[in-house]
């Protein structure tokens, strides 16, 4: 990953695949492979919904994906509470 963050820690991460300037699949793999951040949980929010894309990201180590088209605002929050729990 090319940037740190010192002194912050992070609950869960919100992934959205389809990123400005990198992708997100890498972005990703990044995050797994680094000490600070692979025991994180990361939820993918993403459009992308080919059965290949989420198996792909879960194969990435994503704990759960969800295709924005398919779940209201409630059910992702609902989504984002239970891993804050």
């Amino acid at each position: 990953m090319t940037g740190k963050v010192m002194g912050d820690s992070f609950d869960l991460i919100l992934l959205d695949l389809m990123l400005p300037s990198k992708n997100g699949f890498d972005f990703l793999k990044e995050i797994k492979a680094g000490e600070a951040w692979k025991n994180i949980p990361v939820l993918v929010l993403s459009n992308l919904g080919q059965d290949a894309d989420v198996k792909r990201a879960m194969d990435l180590g994503a704990d759960d994906y969800m295709v924005k088209a398919n779940f209201s605002m409630k059910q992702v929050i609902s989504k984002i509470k239970s891993y804050l729990k």
